[in-house]
């Protein structure tokens, strides 16, 4: 019977680890996700504004 309690309460610190590690990867997740939309944006503004220093006969030969 002791050797029951045992082993549960040696795997709930484990667990609390674990549990704090998928939080951390999820916020990093996160992080990554937003970083990549805002390169995204980045990328379609820079794209306009190239586009638009181009004179305009340059412009229509360049497909979207």
């Amino acid at each position: 019977m002791v050797r029951k309690e045992m082993s549960e309460t040696s795997w709930i610190p484990a667990e609390r680890k674990l549990a704090a590690s998928k939080t951390r990867l999820k916020i990093m997740l996160q992080g990554l996700n937003r970083m990549y939309e805002e390169s995204e944006k980045a990328v379609v503004i820079k794209g306009h504004l190239l586009l638009e220093a181009l004179p305009r006969d340059r412009r229509s030969s360049i497909s979207v």
